[in-house]
């Protein structure tokens, strides 16, 4: 088995693979695929067939695992971890690094442990309903673009990795916003209308949540049945949105290890 970077021809083979992920999100185009995922992505392959691939960056110090997948025939023959040995020597100067893993996948998180990460913390991806009313905005508080040199102060104010809003500035149709009243900052997202989704989503008071999601709907699709917005680690953020009449999507494990 060799593994290597992924080019713009392994698409038919990532359609064939994504199903595998356990997610309804819609399948990334070809030209999604070449321009913002390949540079970004190995794969595994056993003669002619790719039989695995992994989606990855490095944050500053941080490398983040966005994706792994093994083909169910090449399950069991060191596929994961083959591609997991691979991804830890492509973080250069990285100190840790990190993943999410769905709660209930229990042998990818075998594999994971045994790369030696471990349970951070559970987050989820809650969904609202298109048809839940919102209460209207809060009066003065505004969902706007985060400034690029703003960063510096944005991330770790919202708890955010080093270097993780100028990666999703990379990224087609991603937005980098934040929530302000003034110049007080009330919470950041990273807004996907394809999705459409907020992820991640982090606010200073849980109760900015109805402000955010009635501003982040402005955003949507027209046709668009839900928002889908990303919570980590914010047992008060859930709770509230939950209460708005979201219901959850996915439990999310958030696994992270040392790199020496």
């Amino acid at each position: 088995m060799e593994i290597r970077p992924a080019t713009a021809a392994d698409y038919a083979a990532y359609a064939r693979l994504f199903p595998e992920l356990g997610v309804d999100d819609p399948l990334p185009s070809a030209q999604h695929f070449a321009d913002a995922l390949v540079g970004r992505s190995i794969v595994a392959v056993d003669g002619d067939d790719v039989v695995g691939f992994a989606l990855f960056e490095q944050l500053a110090e941080v490398g983040y695992i966005r994706n792994v997948i093994a083909a169910p025939a090449a399950r069991r023959r060191g596929v994961g971890l083959a591609l997991m040995t691979a991804m830890r020597e492509r973080f250069v100067a990285a100190t840790s690094w990190c993943l999410n893993v769905k709660a209930g996948n229990a042998a990818a998180i075998a594999l994971y442990e045994r790369c030696g990460l471990r349970a951070a913390y559970r987050s989820c991806a809650l969904r609202l309903p298109s048809g839940v009313a919102l209460a209207e905005p809060a009066p003065g508080v505004e969902l706007v673009p985060v400034p690029a040199e703003h960063d510096a102060v944005v991330e770790p104010a919202m708890r955010l990795l080093r270097g993780q809003l100028a990666s999703a500035r990379t990224k087609p149709n991603r937005q980098v916003l934040q929530l302000v009243n003034g110049d007080e900052l009330l919470g950041v997202v990273v807004f996907s209308p394809a999705i459409p989704g907020a992820f991640p989503c982090r606010l200073s008071d849980p109760a900015f949540a109805s402000t955010l999601l009635a501003r982040l709907r402005l955003l949507a699709p027209a046709d668009a049945t839900y928002l889908q917005v990303g919570i980590e680690n914010d047992d008060a953020l859930r709770a509230a949105i939950l209460e708005l009449g979201a219901f959850v999507q996915l439990e999310i494990m958030h696994m992270r290890g040392a790199l020496l």
